[in-house]
């Protein structure tokens, strides 16, 4: 898989604390995969594309290590070739488009939080 994605959130916070609870947002996403599933191959040789609107919620392990878990419902769409591997070659079925409409993404991070104010204040 290779997947380029851009995403613009807003955190849902009452403590005032940035990057921890519950968060939206909307994103776009460009992705390439390759894979056998049954004896059969999927291969999007060319970039799909696709977006939606996410949900997360970041938990704060320490000070500034954050883990944040997110899902996101949208759109996938392109073109798939599938094939048959056989004695290590890719036998070509067909070549289809495709468009999926549900899950698009599945996402667990680690964030760390640079403090600048903090590097600075140490400086003088």
């Amino acid at each position: 898989f290779e997947i380029l994605e851009g995403e613009i959130c807003y955190h849902i916070n009452k403590d005032g604390i940035p990057f921890k609870g519950h968060h939206v947002g909307v994103y776009g996403q460009m992705q390439t995969w390759d894979f056998t599933f049954k004896n059969r191959g999927y291969l999007a040789e060319r970039w799909s594309y696709g977006g939606g609107i996410s949900y997360g919620y970041t938990m704060p392990i320490i000070k500034s290590l954050n883990v944040d878990f997110e899902i996101g419902l949208g759109y996938l769409g392109g073109k798939v070739h599938q094939y048959v591997p056989e004695n290590g070659l890719r036998v070509w079925k067909s070549v289809e488009s495709f468009h999926w409409v549900g899950p698009t993404k599945l996402e667990v991070t680690v964030q760390w939080i640079i403090d600048f104010k903090e590097w600075r204040a140490k400086g003088k």
